[in-house]
């Protein structure tokens, strides 16, 4: 998701699209967006601005979201239609207008200016009601150093670098054999033009 106001080159759409025909981006005026919805109220800026936006879209169509260097590992739980996948990195839900969603949007809403950190602390004990169950949410733990264990590792946080190196690939390809093979597939077929 971008807004029309940010900075947007579309190299990482394109690179994404040339992968997955059936991607969906969405190029937002914010104003509009946010119109008529929980967060019609103030202005937020910046990181603070997308995690609403996210928080909204996932709640209104289901889907992920998901923190741009930090990549999802082979060992991150399959979709399951009961439950939505929540981290400091991460919100997936598989369906439309989760409980627990909604009540993340009325904490970041009640807590303008906090991290997601203390958004989701406050959505667990308002939704949880402090006895540790919560139908329709899992909680992940948080991300993983990259190049660190693997072990129950489902969110791994990637090196800063303005292109993946072949070093960084490598270590990718621990993570997620699948996430390499298909880069390693796409890298042979542009070198072999």
């Amino acid at each position: 998701m971008t807004f029309n106001d940010d900075f947007y080159d579309g190299i990482f759409e394109k690179a994404l699209r040339s992968e997955y025909s059936q991607l969906t981006t969405l190029k937002v005026d914010e104003k509009a967006f946010f119109k008529n919805s929980i967060f019609d109220v103030g202005n937020v800026s910046g990181r603070r601005k997308l995690l609403d936006a996210e928080l909204l879209a996932v709640w209104q169509f289901g889907g992920t979201a998901i923190t741009q260097d930090v990549l999802a590992t082979c060992q991150l739980p399959q979709p399951d239609e009961s439950y939505c996948l929540v981290s400091l990195d991460m919100i997936s839900c598989p369906k439309q207008c989760s409980a627990f969603l909604y009540q993340m949007m009325l904490s970041s809403r009640k807590k303008a200016k906090s991290s997601m950190s203390l958004i989701l602390a406050e959505a667990y004990k308002e939704f949880c009601r402090g006895d540790g169950k919560c139908p329709g949410v899992r909680q992940l733990d948080g991300s993983c150093e990259f190049g660190g264990p693997r072990k129950n590792c489902m969110l791994v946080r990637l090196p800063e670098e303005k292109f993946p190196s072949t070093a960084t690939w490598n270590q990718i390809g621990q993570y997620c054999p699948v996430s390499y093979v298909t880069y390693m597939s796409h890298l042979a077929i542009n070198n072999a033009y």
